[in-house]
């Protein structure tokens, strides 16, 4: 379902742009690489599987860098851009790791170590860039990305995987040289879809809710054939 509407934004985008752009002016295909320094911000709430108690973080944040890799066409000399990017390996969204007295499983009020980690990898997106005036467009997208746990509960309980969507909006500055050689600079916001997992290996549920925005600079350098 997610792949389908993934590849349905490129194509109505496509076909969109295609009917904006009249007469349609010969482009040019851009391949390059990206660096990005990204500040992400995680809510979340965890509901215990025995209490139903609450525990609430908010405004949790990491930072980091990333590479990625694109593609693009542009309409025209300076038209409507649209594009496709990768951005391989992945991050840690954040670590957590306590001792708790344990009353559940054997009732002896054992000592155990909880260990919770949650990653983001295989990151893909689509772009759609406007007509650029002086140098300055605008920039909106779709992402998909994998959201991996990792954790070691005395619980015996364990989170599964998720796949998060989110929508980016961003503005920037590009130009290209008459070598063919583009550059840009943009700063984006990305905001992802709620993700839901609960708990699986024990007698009860747990559950936990998060949401991810993200926000990034980034300096792309390509060549337009």
């Amino acid at each position: 379902m997610r792949k389908n509407k993934f590849t349905a934004l490129v194509g109505a985008g496509a076909i969109l742009l295609g009917t904006l752009t009249t007469p349609l002016m010969a482009g040019s295909f851009g391949i390059g690489v990206a660096g990005l320094g990204l500040l992400g911000e995680t809510d979340g709430t965890e509901t215990l599987k025995t209490t139903s108690v609450k525990t609430s973080k908010r405004g949790v944040n990491g930072t980091g860098t990333v590479a990625a890799g694109y593609i693009q066409y542009t309409f025209g000399e300076n038209g409507f851009v649209v594009g496709l990017e990768k951005i391989p390996g992945s991050a840690t969204l954040g670590s957590n790791t306590v001792t708790v007295t344990d009353k559940l499983t054997d009732g002896s009020g054992t000592a155990v170590t909880q260990h919770a980690e949650a990653k983001i990898d295989n990151h893909r997106g689509a772009y759609i860039e406007s007509p650029s005036l002086g140098g300055l467009y605008l920039k909106v997208g779709y992402s998909e990305v994998d959201l991996t746990t990792q954790e070691s509960l005395g619980t015996g309980s364990a989170y599964g995987d998720d796949t998060m969507s989110g929508t980016t909006v961003g503005v920037g500055f590009r130009g290209t040289h008459d070598s063919g050689i583009h550059l840009k600079f943009a700063v984006e916001r990305t905001d992802y879809d709620s993700v839901k997992l609960t708990s699986t290996g024990s007698d009860v549920a747990s559950k936990i809710d998060a949401d991810l925005t993200t926000y990034g600079a980034r300096l792309s350098i390509g060549y337009n054939f």
